[in-house]
């Protein structure tokens, strides 16, 4: 049985951490959390409906705050630990991630530093899981820019990864928490609106560590791209209304790098279907990577004219009337992202810019 941390009054942090069942990682979550050299933190696991042991392992950690809710989703979930939590800063830790020790003491540095931020965040190491069951490191996005804006978020030239930032409470406050209409991205969404109107930091230190298995929600490809589009988009409401040319100018460099960002993976899943000879599903995803980027401009495009030649070469013989309604299939429920007939990129004054 774990003891639990000895908590001061002073710069209290809260780890919330919703969980659906993720037994295997979960433990190694939480004692990430209780490891920290910054001993003030509160852990709180909201089970968002899990049908595993989630509860009874909490129950072996006594300095975790263990909350039931039935099946809503990682927003509603994250939502659920900020009303129970009273700490004055929060980080958002996914189950299957984990923190370094010194994390929670780097972004209370930080913060200190920055009274005015709303939310400062660093780096994270990228770990795919083998078939041994050992990891391997890799780099996921290309060196961001020392200094972070709403413009630089909103560019994807920062694609923060959540456990890596660390918010004041009165920020996330100030405009509601994290949207739970949302199905995907609704920490991208919590950022760009804190970062509208409040300063941000990046301090660069790796304070986290994704860990990619395979059943993560980021590999889901075709919903990842379809559901962080329209994020970006909901941010259009903002910059097309404003005369600030660099955060249009932002907004449309952002829109063709989340393309490319998840239309690549969903271009390499196109290549396995058809290795696969799954020509539905192939076609189906193919049909919904050239509405988002219908000339072949963000997408690696000697990888796409492989997958085109393959995939005519089985035009004769293909059920189209199936393959057009994959996607429907595929996000069947999904709450947040936008059909497909109604879902047209937005034109925005400076498409291609960037």
């Amino acid at each position: 049985m774990h003891q639990p941390l000895v908590h001061s009054n002073h710069d209290l942090v809260s780890v919330v951490i919703p969980a659906y069942n993720s037994r295997i990682f979960l433990p190694v979550a939480i004692e990430s959390a209780i490891a920290q050299t910054h001993l003030a933190v509160e852990i709180i696991v909201v089970d968002d409906g899990s049908t595993d042991d989630t509860q009874t392992l909490c129950e072996n950690y006594l300095a975790v705050k263990y909350i039931y809710q039935t099946n809503q989703g990682a927003a509603s979930a994250r939502n659920t630990g900020i009303s129970a939590s009273t700490g004055e800063y929060l980080i958002f830790l996914d189950s299957d991630d984990y923190l370094f020790p010194e994390a929670i003491e780097i972004g209370i540095d930080c913060l200190n530093a920055n009274p005015e931020a709303g939310f400062v965040f660093g780096s994270y190491l990228f770990k795919s899981i083998n078939a041994d069951g050992s990891y391997t490191t890799q780099k996921l996005t290309d060196d961001p820019p020392t200094v972070a804006s709403y413009a630089t978020i909103l560019a994807a030239q920062h694609k923060i990864q959540c456990a890596t930032a660390m918010l004041r409470r009165t920020a996330i406050e100030s405009v509601g928490g994290f949207d739970p209409s949302l199905a995907v991205m609704e920490d991208l969404h919590l950022f760009l609106r804190i970062a509208r109107t409040l300063p941000i930091d990046f301090h660069g230190r790796v304070v986290s560590e994704y860990r990619y298995h395979g059943n993560n929600l980021s590999s889901e490809s075709a919903k990842m791209l379809v559901g962080t589009l329209a994020v970006q988009d909901l941010e259009w409401n903002e910059v097309s209304q404003s005369q600030d040319l660099a955060a249009k100018i932002a907004y449309a460099t952002g829109r063709a790098a989340w393309i490319k960002f998840f239309g690549d993976r969903l271009l390499y899943q196109i290549m396995r279907q058809i290795q696969a000879k799954n020509w539905v599903a192939a076609v189906g995803n193919h049909r919904l990577l050239l509405h988002y980027d219908p000339y072949v401009e963000s997408i690696d495009q000697a990888v796409y004219a492989v997958a085109r030649a393959a995939l005519f070469e089985q035009l004769g013989e293909l059920p189209f009337e199936s393959a057009l309604i994959y996607w429907e299939q595929q996000l069947e429920g999904e709450s947040g992202l936008l059909p497909l007939q109604i879902d047209r990129s937005r034109q925005a004054p400076l498409t291609g810019v960037g």
